[in-house]
């Protein structure tokens, strides 16, 4: 009996905490000036990678994307309130920016599939006109020579 009534106390008590200990772990920070520092930081992350991640689909913006609904949604709400004009100005263009980012990924990867095959074509096309001119530039340089040195000849005769 004694430890029923205990493990019911013990039950009761980590109910209680629950809350308590969820709203002091939660990833949100627990300060405007916390979570604004985080989205800053995240942002200039996005930035840094925005040309090194090139799959669409790839499991980085996969990640990107569970922690931009994250400062974007709840976090956000919790501390509208507190935010002036200048910072929900400043991290109203974050989204924007990580979509351009995400864009460009997509752009990239379609364009390498889509254009791809054309794009072997033309660099060797360019190629071949480029060694041509080359041997073409490489004969009429010897053959101005040769007629340089045939004129010089004839007047020193």
């Amino acid at each position: 009996m004694f430890l029923q009534t205990k493990s019911k106390v013990i039950l009761l008590l980590l109910g209680l905490c629950l809350p308590v200990a969820c709203r002091f772990f939660d990833s949100s920070g627990n300060s405007k000036e916390q979570y604004l520092s985080d989205y800053r930081k995240w942002m200039l992350g996005i930035n840094a990678q925005c040309n090194s991640i090139s799959k669409p689909d790839d499991a980085a913006w996969q990640k990107a994307d569970e922690e931009l609904a994250a400062f974007t949604g709840k976090q956000y709400r919790r501390f509208y309130p507190e935010l002036s004009f200048k910072e929900r100005l400043e991290i109203s263009k974050f989204p924007v920016l990580y979509y351009l980012c995400r864009y460009k990924a997509v752009v990239k990867e379609r364009t390498n599939l889509e254009f791809k095959s054309e794009v072997d074509s033309l660099v060797t096309n360019l190629s071949v006109i480029m060694d041509s001119t080359a041997a073409i530039y490489q004969d009429y340089d010897a053959g101005i020579r040769q007629i340089l040195h045939e004129f010089k000849s004839r007047n020193e005769k």
